[in-house]
């Protein structure tokens, strides 16, 4: 996770989000999907993603944390906001909107 931090404070998103991408199912392995581990994995890689400008992989990405982050911290929690943001910039950006 070293790797993927010095990427991203180099301004490198997009290999820190390839380095992100292969910790996830290693991490879901070992801590299980819905622990707060793969979560803020999820929610850097996701990050990653989105200032790369990969919104087509970002928005899945988004859609799996605003589900989780819902039913953990309710429709209203600040995380859920930002979550929602993010998706619906991933949906104009792909000309969904």
């Amino acid at each position: 996770m070293e790797e993927a931090k010095r990427e991203l404070n180099a301004g490198r998103s997009g290999p820190a989000a390839g380095l992100l991408r292969r910790a996830l199912p290693p991490a879901g392995a070992q801590y299980g999907e819905d622990s707060t581990v793969v979560r803020t994995l999820r929610k850097q890689y996701a990050a990653a993603l989105l200032d790369s400008g990969d919104y087509s992989t970002a928005l899945p990405e988004v859609r799996l944390l605003l589900r989780a982050y819902v039913a953990s911290a309710g429709p209203q929690a600040p995380v859920v906001e930002q979550l929602r943001a993010d998706e619906q910039l991933c949906l104009r950006e792909l000309g969904r909107v």
